[in-house]
C-alpha cells in the first residue's frame, strides 16, 4: 500500500508540473514551446491511464478499514473521481487539438496587424533622457483630452508618453482604448500586445485583445487569446470569456465546442439576467447548426424568458417552429418579434408572417 500512495503522490506532483509547463510554454521560444508541449501531453496521457485505476484502489483500501460495504462504496467513489479527472484532461486535450486543427486549416498564416501610425508617432522604442515628469505630463495631458472627448488628441499625448518611456504598459493600454473608440481595431491590438510584453502577467489583456480580434473577424486568434486568458485567470472572471470563445468557435464552424463553451457560461452565470439569456440564445444557434432542433427550441425559449425585450430570440424561435411546420406557433412568435422591433434590419418579420401564412394555407 505504501507503494500505491507513493504513486499517488507522484501523479499529483507531475500533474502540477504539467499545469506549470502549460502556463510557461507560451513565454518561451517556439522550439522549446513544442518540446515542452509534447512532454506535457505525455504527462496528461499517463495521468489519464493511472487515475482510472489508482483512485478506486486508494478509496477502496481506505474503506476496507471499516467494512466490505465501505470498501465497495469507496471504490465506486474513487472510480467516479477518476472518471471526472480523466474527462477534464480529455476536454482540455480536445480543445487544444481543435485550436491546432483550426490553425492548420487556415490558408494563410495569422499575422498581427502592423500599427504604422503608432510607429510614425512613437518611433523606435528607446528610453530618452527625459525626466519622469516629462512623460507623466504627456500622460495627464492625454487624460485631459479624454475628458474633452478628443480621442485623437489623447492618442497623440499617450504616444508621446510611450516615446519617452516605452516600458510603461499603462500608456499602451490607454492608447489602445483611444484607438478602439476611434474604430482603429488593428492598431489597438498592437498597442495591447506591447502592453502585454511590458507586463506578461497582466493576463486580462488577452481577453481585451480577443475582443478586438473578434471585431476584425480573426476568430482563430480570438479563440487562442481567450484560451490563454481562461487558463490563467480565476473562475469568477471566466463567464464572459467562455461565451466569447463560444461565439468565435461558432463562426469557425466548431459547433460542438461552441455548445460546450456556452454551456459552461450558462452554468457559471448564477444571475437570471438578459446576459444569461444571450448565452442561451447563442447556444441555440449552435444547436441549430448541429440539427438538435428540440434542444435549440428549449434554449430560444429560455433566452426569450430571460431577455424578453430582444426580438431576435423570439423571432429565431419562430423560424425554428416554421421549420417544424408549427405554423401557428411561428406566426405568433414572428408577430411578437415585429411588436418588439418593427424596424429590424436583420429580419423582415412581416414577410416572415406572410410566408408562413401562405405555407399554412397551402398545407
Amino acid at each position: 500500500m505504501a507503494a500505491v500512495f507513493f504513486i499517488a503522490v507522484f501523479v499529483v506532483v507531475i500533474g502540477f508540473v504539467s499545469a506549470f509547463m502549460k502556463g510557461l510554454h507560451t513565454l518561451l521560444p517556439n522550439t522549446i514551446q513544442r518540446m515542452i508541449q509534447n512532454v506535457s501531453n505525455g504527462i496528461d496521457e499517463l495521468m489519464k491511464s493511472v487515475v482510472i485505476v489508482l483512485f478506486p484502489y486508494i478509496f477502496g483500501y481506505i474503506g476496507h478499514l471499516w467494512s466490505t460495504a465501505w470498501m465497495l462504496a469507496g471504490a465506486c467513489l474513487g472510480l467516479i473521481a477518476g472518471i471526472g479527472i480523466r474527462q477534464a484532461i480529455s476536454e482540455q486535450q480536445t480543445l487544444s487539438r481543435t485550436i491546432k486543427e483550426l490553425q492548420e486549416s487556415k490558408t494563410t498564416q495569422t499575422k498581427n496587424p502592423t500599427n504604422n501610425e503608432l510607429s510614425q508617432v512613437v518611433g523606435k522604442a528607446e528610453v530618452t533622457n527625459d525626466s519622469d515628469d516629462d512623460y507623466s505630463e504627456e500622460y495627464y495631458a492625454g487624460h485631459r483630452a479624454l475628458e474633452l472627448g478628443d480621442y485623437a488628441l489623447a492618442s497623440i499625448h499617450f504616444s508621446a508618453a510611450i516615446t519617452k518611456n516605452p516600458n510603461e504598459g499603462l500608456y499602451y493600454v490607454e492608447l489602445a482604448d483611444c484607438q478602439e473608440t476611434l474604430g482603429d481595431h488593428a492598431p489597438a491590438i498592437e498597442s495591447l500586445t506591447h502592453a502585454l510584453r511590458c507586463d506578461p502577467n497582466h493576463h486580462f489583456l488577452h481577453g481585451s485583445i480577443a475582443k478586438l480580434r473578434f471585431e476584425t473577424k480573426d476568430y482563430l486568434g480570438t479563440v487562442i487569446d481567450l484560451t490563454t486568458a481562461i487558463a490563467r485567470i480565476s473562475d469568477e472572471f471566466k463567464v464572459g470569456w467562455y461565451a466569447d470563445r463560444g461565439r468565435a468557435l461558432l463562426e469557425l464552424g466548431a459547433y460542438e465546442k461552441s455548445v460546450a463553451d456556452f454551456s459552461r457560461a450558462i452554468q457559471a452565470e448564477s444571475n437570471e439576467t438578459d446576459k444569461k439569456g444571450g448565452y442561451f440564445g447563442d447556444r441555440a444557434r449552435a444547436l441549430v447548426k448541429l440539427e438538435s432542433f428540440d434542444s435549440a427550441l428549449h434554449d430560444f425559449t429560455e433566452a426569450h424568458r430571460l431577455d424578453p425585450e430582444n426580438a431576435c430570440w423570439i423571432g429565431e424561435r419562430g423560424a425554428l417552429k416554421m421549420g417544424n411546420r408549427d405554423f401557428h406557433g411561428a406566426i405568433a412568435d414572428y408577430a411578437r418579434a415585429l411588436e418588439l422591433d418593427p424596424d429590424c434590419v436583420a429580419a423582415d418579420w412581416k414577410d416572415a408572417i406572410s410566408f408562413t401564412a401562405e405555407q399554412m394555407n397551402s398545407k
